[in-house]
């Protein structure tokens, strides 16, 4: 809990205590300039609050009534600090300020083009409050049970507010399902990822690219602006080819389970998450999504086949064979734990440069206003 900020309601200047203590001395101003050989003008104006007490001069005034200087000092501080903190209006624009870059991450949504910068603080908070707008209770609708942080909120209001500004076809069931085959046929060539946003937006859902800030940990994200529209939107925080399937294919389960109408599917460090997930949805979306990549039963043959020699041949022939990119092949080795991490990393392929060209995107360089 943070301290009270109880302030006297009136605090003495040190030259009052002064006073005092030369009248109980008898000493006059003259006389005490002499003994701490100082300007009688500095101590009149010490005495009258004009000047401020130096480290040297309250070592000296310490020594001459026996108290040493650090006492002094502490009078000369707090006099000080009630002048200001008397002063400043009820809450200052730095307390402003720095409530404000605590609630969200002012510096870095500015930078990206998310919100106009202003000298004004009452202006930059304005502006702020109209970014998170509260259209959508995001924090309350959250699947998991940890809060989102400000920069994963920001994140994802930035998708909502682009999302509601784009058109797509009309959402179906079957045109989900057909879409789902159209990208099952593109998975064996890098390149055919271009042709995404345009199956996607035919079958109604809205589909964008915004980049994350760092230490996000964002993937991606599924929710509805109404019954009817569905949003998907992609971080590409890992640039390679068989994390964006992953990532694409999950939140395309989670729309055809019709998860994020009542409840807004942040997915964070997804592949890291698998062996410990624990909510429902994504237990079954994870499942789902390694099934459509690559059958549990032609993975397990392969690798009972194959073990422990996968080599670069046997790979693309596999892939070749399921009409694959044999990038999808090692990620799934990987993250099963069949192969190292550092294996066959060639197969890895950036697909960021492709997908930013052609979808909705913001990032990178690219901003929507």
């Amino acid at each position: 809990m943070a301290p009270k900020n109880n302030i006297p309601a009136e605090v003495f200047p040190p030259g009052e205590f002064i006073r005092e203590e030369l009248e109980a001395r008898g000493w006059s101003q003259a006389d005490f300039a002499l003994i701490i050989e100082r300007d009688t003008g500095l101590v009149s104006d010490i005495v009258s609050a004009k000047r401020s007490i130096t480290p040297e001069t309250a070592s000296a005034i310490g020594q001459a009534f026996g108290t040493g200087g650090q006492i002094w000092m502490n009078l000369e501080s707090e006099y000080r600090l009630h002048l200001a903190e008397k002063n400043r209006p009820a809450e200052s624009d730095i307390a402003s300020r720095a409530r404000l870059f605590t609630e969200y991450p002012i510096r870095l949504m500015i930078k990206r083009g998310w919100i106009e910068p202003s000298d004004s603080i009452q202006v930059l908070e304005s502006r702020s409050k109209d970014f998170f707008s509260p259209k959508i209770a995001f924090a309350a609708k959250m699947a998991r049970k940890e809060d989102a942080t400000p920069l994963q909120l920001a994140w994802l209001y930035r998708v909502y507010n682009i999302a509601t500004r784009f058109p797509a076809g009309k959402y179906s069931e079957d045109k989900l399902q057909d879409s789902l085959v159209s990208l099952r046929n593109l998975m064996h060539e890098r390149l055919e990822i271009r042709h995404i946003p345009t199956i996607l937006n035919a079958a109604g859902i809205r589909f964008l690219i915004v980049e994350p800030f760092p230490g996000s940990s964002i993937d991606g994200v599924c929710f509805w602006l109404d019954s009817k529209s569905p949003v998907v939107a992609l971080s590409l925080r890992r640039d390679y080819i068989d994390n964006f399937w992953f990532t694409l294919i999950h939140e395309l389960k989670h729309v055809e389970h019709r998860h994020g109408l009542d409840k807004i599917f942040l997915d964070t460090d997804i592949i890291q998450k698998i062996r410990n997930e624990t909510i429902p949805e994504e237990i079954q979306v994870n499942g789902e999504t390694a099934e459509f990549l690559i059958p549990k039963r032609e993975l397990d043959d392969f690798v009972i086949r194959i073990r422990p020699f996968f080599s670069t041949a046997k790979i693309m022939g596999f892939a070749m064979r399921l009409g694959i990119h044999p990038g999808i092949v090692v990620g799934q080795l990987q993250h099963n734990s069949i192969i190292g991490w550092k294996q066959h990393r060639r197969f890895l392929e950036k697909i960021r440069s492709i997908i930013t060209e052609i979808a909705v995107c913001d990032g990178w360089g690219n901003s929507i206003h």
